[in-house]
């Protein structure tokens, strides 16, 4: 089981490149630069990890039921940028949906997590995670704290259509059985007809016997 969220566009835009300074203009300076642009990458691997760590206070579960992806190495050519996190359990235990229903609470909880810890840029009390696969390496708070500022800053996504299935199909409503067939099911006061009778045949079968 996955729960994904969806980066806006004004986010992706803030990460882009910036334009290079027309010719006789002055090149910013440096720090300039890092205060308009965000590593989206090491935003969004800093962003999973403080949301594994206010889970379990939310939701009652433990650290080790959920995961979080950890790519930021990775090329991502065939998938968009995401937030994914998942069930970590065999077959899974539904903690997914759990998630995915409070994710705005979630999602407040982790920024006031990383805002009020005083580090410059994350350490083991807000973005760092024991568990991490990458060594905890490409993780940026500052960029996280834009990430989730943007995530909950966006509209929410339009519910899916009454009776659509997670394929979007409309979901086939049970056929009805006719009265009086066979296919009805059968009212209490039938179910104790029936038990009456094989009652009184399972006596009448015993007397013959003897």
């Amino acid at each position: 089981m996955l729960c994904s969220a969806s980066l806006p566009e004004a986010l992706l835009e803030a990460a882009a490149a910036e334009e290079p300074p027309e010719e006789g203009e002055a090149p910013p300076e440096e720090e300039e630069e890092e205060e308009l642009a965000i590593d989206l990458e090491a935003g969004l691997h800093a962003a999973a990890h403080a949301l594994l760590a206010v889970t379990p206070l939310r939701l009652s579960c433990k650290p080790a039921d959920l995961g979080c992806e950890c790519e930021a190495f990775k090329e991502r050519k065939l998938r968009s940028k995401r937030l994914l996190l998942f069930d970590r359990c065999v077959g899974g235990i539904g903690l997914t949906e759990r998630v995915a229903t409070a994710m705005p609470e979630l999602l407040r909880s982790a920024l006031e997590l990383m805002t009020s810890c005083d580090c410059d840029d994350g350490c083991w009390l807000c973005v760092h995670s024991s568990v991490c696969t990458e060594y905890n390496a490409c993780t940026s708070k500052k960029a996280a704290i834009a990430v989730i500022e943007g995530l909950l800053a966006a509209p929410p996504p339009p519910p899916p259509p009454l009776g659509a299935g997670s394929s979007g199909a409309p979901k086939a409503e049970p056929r009805a059985p006719p009265p009086g067939s066979s296919e009805e099911a059968p009212s209490m006061l039938g179910r104790s007809i029936g038990i009456f009778r094989s009652m009184a045949m399972s006596q009448s079968r015993s007397r013959g016997g003897t």
